[in-house]
């Protein structure tokens, strides 16, 4: 059966990042960056396309101080490489013809 559109999460299901990495990465500058960045009140806007991801990032260095050691570690984390799920990604391409995708 056709149809209209498709929903789907992105993080976690189409694009993965190394949560090891990323806790090195907070461990080292001494910052709850995980969960200040996934806080809903922070990240929200951002999925849902309301704020671009350099306002996102510049809301996680303020809700983490706004110092210079919290800009250079948001900067740091945002910048850590992610894998696409190739099955997802396969799927979606064999469907997505005519269809409307919303992330």
């Amino acid at each position: 059966m056709p149809f209209d559109a498709v929903l789907c999460d992105l993080d976690g299901v189409l694009r993965h990042f190394d949560h090891a990495v990323q806790a090195e990465i907070e461990a080292r500058n001494g910052l709850p960056l995980m969960r200040t960045a996934f806080d809903p009140a922070l990240i929200g806007s951002a999925t849902l396309g309301l704020i671009s991801e350099e306002k996102w990032a510049e809301s996680v260095v303020v809700a983490l101080g706004g110092d210079e050691r919290a800009r250079l570690a948001v900067a740091e984390f945002i910048a850590v490489p992610f894998t696409v799920d190739e099955t997802s990604r396969r799927c979606w391409r064999r469907h997505r013809s005519g269809c409307r995708w919303c992330w």
